[in-house]
């Protein structure tokens, strides 16, 4: 069996969806190694996978366990003050865990499609004639894996860090946008690879009256970062606190400080994270940032979405969710509590929005059985092609005398036609 190490992005929504797919490997019987910060030591060992501090020398791991659910703030404290300091020193991440990576002697290295981005921000080409790789001579395998579609990085230089390596999106494309552009390496949508092996978290369930509708308000675990995010919150509080037939749950992150919103109307529940999934099987309408993860645990639990997006991937995922017939969305600046009332109401009682995450859900649910990010991981390493000097990662995926259709159709990706045309 093989030793297969994790490199993504040390933030939830990067982390978590990998965590379905690592599982299945461990049970296939290989050896799983995470590298990322000291916070998610536990998250990472209580599944049996292997842990490797990240950024040893700029971070200590004497802060005890985290969790990925109250973690708030690990991807943007690496951004705003890690990143800049390796600059300075003229390194990037990858330079900086290299040796940390031959240590692990992976025969597999899987690398967040967004590390290889900011290798690419961060100026690696600014002496192209003094260019390194530093994943190169590693003599591994590599795999590049995103837990969101692409498309937010054509502002930022594309990922030339060895352009053949194959990458996934941790998505089945049904859910993309027809207009979405080509890829420029060998890419695979696979499973949406949505974890259910959490940390339990308490709620007071019995606080829900299934007699009333329950919305279920959640902008993500970097919501604190995002500018409009406290305004777009408090318009939420304010839509849902005088209407009786509904109550609200509120997983308010780095929002929930203590008197933020003063004294809490009695048909609303705000607390910094709750258990999602569960939540969210008991909800009539989800109000979110549009985060691919929420929005997949949405499908998979057939749940209408308001899209209030604030950055990064979520403008395009809203533009996913009204192409498709699975919500709304409204601007965060301009939204008001009349726009998430008329809205909650009419997807409340929508049968076209209901039959259409219906139709979302068995795609999604039946991805997740067949698993196909498994098949092609164990394949590229039935390949034993090596990464070296030179040499494109995994020849045989960059063959460009297959067809994109024979391809897909080795992953099991050729789906029948939706009822009512979704694209």
């Amino acid at each position: 069996m093989a030793r297969i190490a994790f490199l993504m992005l040390p933030e939830p929504g990067h982390l978590l969806p990998t965590f379905r797919i690592a599982a299945g490997l461990l049970q296939r019987g290989h050896e799983v190694h995470y590298l990322t910060l000291p916070e998610f030591r536990e998250d990472c060992e209580t599944q049996g996978f292997k842990f490797s501090p990240m950024l040893k020398r700029m971070c200590c791991d004497a802060s005890g366990p985290g969790s990925l659910f109250e973690t708030q703030c690990a991807g943007s404290a690496l951004y705003r003050s890690v990143i800049p300091c390796l600059c300075l020193e003229g390194k990037t991440i990858l330079e900086e865990e290299r040796g940390e990576i031959a240590s692990i002697g992976p025969d597999l290295l899987i690398v967040d499609t967004g590390m290889m981005v900011l290798e690419s921000a961060a100026g690696y080409h600014r002496n192209p004639e003094k260019r390194t790789d530093p994943l190169q001579s590693l003599g591994c395998g590599l795999l590049q894996m995103s837990p969101n579609f692409t498309e937010m990085y054509g502002g930022l230089p594309l990922p030339t860090l060895n352009v053949g390596a194959p990458e996934v999106i941790l998505c089945p494309q049904e859910f993309d946008l027809p207009t979405s552009r080509p890829a420029q390496r060998e890419r695979y949508f696979v499973e949406p690879s949505v974890s259910e092996r959490r940390r339990i978290l308490p709620f007071p369930w019995e606080w829900i009256d299934q007699k009333k509708r329950l919305v279920f308000c959640s902008f993500g675990t970097q919501s604190a970062s995002y500018e409009s995010a406290h305004r777009a919150m408090t318009i939420v509080l304010q839509a849902f606190a005088d209407k009786s037939e509904f109550q609200l749950v509120i997983a308010a992150g780095g929002h929930a400080g203590e008197g933020i919103y003063g004294t809490l109307p009695k048909n609303v529940l705000l607390r910094k994270s709750v258990p999602q999934i569960e939540v969210l099987r008991r909800t009539t309408v989800l109000i979110t940032h549009g985060g691919l993860g929420t929005l997949k645990e949405a499908i998979l639990s057939a749940v209408p979405m308001i899209v209030v997006p604030f950055s990064a991937d979520q403008p395009y995922n809203a533009k996913r969710v009204i192409h498709h017939g699975l919500g709304r969305t409204f601007p965060p600046q301009t939204v008001t509590k009349e726009d998430l009332i008329t809205a909650t109401r009419e997807l409340a009682d929508c049968e076209s929005t209901r039959s259409r995450l219906q139709a979302f859900q068995q795609i999604f649910a039946r991805a997740e059985r067949e698993a196909p990010s498994i098949a092609l991981i164990e394949r590229l390493l039935a390949s034993k092609k090596p990464l070296a000097s030179g040499q494109k990662s995994f020849d045989c995926f960059a063959e460009r005398t297959e067809s994109i259709e024979r391809r897909q159709l080795y992953l099991n990706r050729r789906r029948p036609e939706i009822s009512g045309g979704l694209g």
